[in-house]
C-alpha cells in the first residue's frame, strides 16, 4: 500500500511540474517559426493549442458552456480533416434550433465521442473510413449522434477507458437526465447521446 501511495504522490508531483503556460508558449513560438514555411501546419498548431487549453483550463468544472464544447469539437474536426484529407471523410451537421448561449454541458462529453469515432473508425490506414456526426440542440435537449465506419485495419487497440469514464461522469452529473446508446454493426458503429435540458 505504501509503495502504491508513493507512486501516486510521485506521479502527481511530476504532473504539477508541467506548467500549461510553458506548453502554450512553446506552441506559440513553434507557430511563428512554422508559419513562415507552411501556413496550414501553423494553423494546425493553433487548433491543437486551443484543444490543450480547453482540456487543461475548462474541464475542472461540472458544466461548461455548450458553445465552448462545440468550438473544440469543430477544432478537432478541422484538424482531422487536414490530417486525413487523402483517406477519409468527416462530416459535421449542426442543427441548432434554439439559443445556446446559456446552455451548459459536461466538459468533453461530445469531444470524447467524436475522438473515439475518429480513433476507431478512421485511424490512419482505412481509405474507406468515415465519421459523420450530427449535433441537434432544442429548448428541451441536446442530441449528439456519431456514426463511424468500422476500421478493418485497426491501428490501435481499444482500452475502453474513454467511454467508461464518460459514462461515469454522465451518471454523476445528469443522473437519469441523459441517454447513451451504442450500436455496433458489421460495417459501422453508432453512438447516440441525448441530454435533457429541462
Amino acid at each position: 500500500m505504501l509503495e502504491v501511495e508513493s507512486k501516486k504522490v510521485e506521479l502527481n508531483y511530476l504532473r504539477s511540474q508541467i506548467n500549461p503556460h510553458f506548453i502554450f508558449n512553446v506552441i506559440n513560438n513553434a507557430y511563428f517559426y512554422v508559419f513562415k514555411r507552411d501556413k496550414q501546419s501553423a494553423e494546425l498548431l493553433l487548433k491543437l493549442a486551443d484543444i490543450i487549453r480547453y482540456t487543461i483550463e475548462e474541464t475542472g468544472e461540472d458544466l461548461i458552456s455548450l458553445e465552448k464544447e462545440v468550438t473544440i469539437l469543430q477544432e478537432l474536426i478541422a484538424i482531422e480533416k487536414i490530417r486525413s484529407s487523402t483517406h477519409a471523410t468527416i462530416t459535421y451537421h449542426p442543427i441548432i434550433e434554439s439559443d445556446i448561449s446559456n446552455v451548459k454541458i459536461l466538459p468533453l462529453a461530445l469531444v470524447t465521442l467524436l475522438e473515439n469515432a475518429i480513433k476507431h473508425g478512421v485511424g490512419i490506414y482505412d481509405k474507406r473510413g468515415f465519421v459523420d456526426c450530427t449535433l441537434t440542440v432544442t429548448d428541451s435537449h441536446i442530441d449528439f449522434r456519431v456514426i463511424n465506419s468500422v476500421n478493418l485495419q485497426k491501428s490501435e487497440s481499444s482500452t475502453g477507458i474513454g467511454l467508461a469514464n464518460l459514462k461515469r461522469r454522465l451518471k454523476l452529473v445528469y443522473g437519469d437526465g441523459y441517454d447513451l446508446s451504442l450500436v455496433s454493426g458489421e460495417s459501422k458503429y453508432e453512438v447516440n447521446l441525448r441530454i435533457r435540458l429541462s
